[in-house]
């Protein structure tokens, strides 16, 4: 069964906090005082191995940008439709990076610069100075029925968007139930003043680049 609420969280960056050993999530804050959601990414795996797969490139080109902004997406969260055609992204068959350029990291790591949380903060703090940096976040979008965020207080009720990597692939024991096609999480940040794109891709160890086309799970 396919993630619920699959979509697109469009946004500023205001804030972030970095994971750490007993939180394995890089949390960002977008758009507060106006509809203000979180984005949580994953730093590690709960399936061993638990080092996540990192690839990211500040030269992303591809054209799913120019579809992103053609589309001229309101900012807060826009549900897609998981198929071919749109904006739903698929890291297997849309051709959106090199799968063999992907690497592990660890997402926390004491006396490195490059864990996952240093290699994402590069990027975030980089978006958070420049006002015109807009992110748009792929993944299921979640909305608590009451309650501020535990992160960032100022969410109330808690909303924003996670599994922010990819949803297929998943192997029997695992996250197999979330398996589908066009329903992959990223990161894709738009720096207007630079005209260009960053984009950052999550995976999973476990998880398989062959998949099924109508299922997404593992071949």
């Amino acid at each position: 069964m396919p993630i619920p609420n699959y979509g697109v969280l469009a946004g500023r960056v205001f804030a972030r906090r970095l994971a750490t050993t007993k939180d394995e999530h890089y949390h960002m804050l977008l758009n507060p005082g106006n509809d203000p959601q979180r984005a949580a990414v994953n730093t590690q795996s709960t399936t061993p191995p638990s080092q996540v797969l990192y690839y990211s490139t500040t030269d992303f080109q591809h054209p799913i940008t120019n579809a992103i902004l053609a589309a001229s997406l309101p900012m807060g969260n826009t549900p897609l439709a998981s198929k071919p055609g749109g904006l739903a992204l698929d890291f297997v068959r849309m051709n959106l990076f090199p799968p063999s350029a992907m690497k592990p990291l660890s997402g926390t790591q004491a006396g490195t610069s490059t864990d996952l949380n240093d290699q994402l903060d590069i990027i975030v703090q980089a978006a958070i100075s420049d006002p015109t940096a807009v992110l748009y976040v792929f993944g299921q979008h979640w909305q608590d029925a009451s309650g501020a965020d535990e992160v960032f207080p100022e969410i109330n009720p808690s909303k924003g968007t996670h599994d922010i990597h990819m949803n297929q692939g998943n192997p029997k024991g695992s996250f197999y139930k979330d398996n589908g096609v066009y329903q992959d999480g990223a990161l894709l940040f738009h720096f207007p003043s630079k005209g260009s794109w960053t984009a950052v891709f999550v995976a999973f160890q476990s998880e398989s680049f062959k998949t099924d086309n109508g299922t997404g799970d593992p071949l």
